[in-house]
């Protein structure tokens, strides 16, 4: 494992990040003092890792080892089925490999900005666990990662599923700030053995979007 951290919102060359990333559009002066963007690239069996705040920049990268690949589909399977049994292991391990590298960097923040991989651009980093003591207080009795941050998510201009038909319409001009972009799930669960139907989630989707929507955001 290695990392560099870097004073003031500078780039490394020798990194895979350029100017096709989301970050590379975000002026990290914009960012809130209490804000962390962290930018995922898996490149063969290496996984790095950009934080930006806006005064610093870490770099970190990582060889991925099959128990990240095993977590990752276990992690995926438990959520599937809303099965909380045996997902606390998974949840550490991916703790482990996405955000333990830039724990310091992030320690006293209060909000992190997702730029998942497309290899794991589905999972919740929500539900992630820490492998440490917090030194927040939280009422979770599970030091899930949404106790200690507020989570939200932007997408890497390598994911083709949102810019098909249909999809979101990306802007490829300088942006000014983090977007205010809403994108919403619903699972209704129709027909899933095991899982009770949710007619109302896809309901409340819409609600939210037409919220979005009359604030004149995306």
């Amino acid at each position: 494992d290695q990392g560099v951290w870097i004073g003031g919102p500078r780039c490394c060359k020798d990194r895979p990040y350029g100017s096709d990333t989301v970050s590379s559009f975000i002026d990290s002066r914009l960012l809130n003092a209490q804000d962390v963007l962290l930018e995922y690239r898996l490149s063969d069996s290496v996984l790095f890792t950009k934080a930006l705040s806006c005064d610093s920049v870490c770099f970190t990268s990582q060889k991925v080892s099959h128990d990240f690949w095993r977590s990752l589909a276990l992690f995926r399977k438990k959520l599937k089925t809303a099965d909380p049994g045996d997902l606390t292991i998974p949840a550490k391990v991916l703790y482990f490999f996405l955000i333990r590298p830039v724990q310091d960097f992030v320690s006293g923040k209060r909000r992190l900005i997702i730029i998942p991989d497309q290899a794991f651009s589905d999972i919740p980093f929500e539900a992630l666990i820490r492998v440490d003591h917090s030194t927040k207080p939280t009422l979770l009795p599970i030091p899930y990662l949404i106790g200690d941050f507020e989570v939200v998510y932007a997408f890497n201009h390598g994911s083709p599923d949102l810019y098909q038909n249909g999809g979101i319409a990306c802007d490829t001009g300088p942006v000014t700030g983090v977007p205010r972009t809403f994108i919403g799930f619903s699972p209704v669960f129709s027909g899933q053995g095991g899982l009770d139907s949710l007619p109302a989630s896809k309901a409340e989707i819409e609600i939210i979007g037409d919220l979005y929507q009359q604030q004149g955001w995306t």
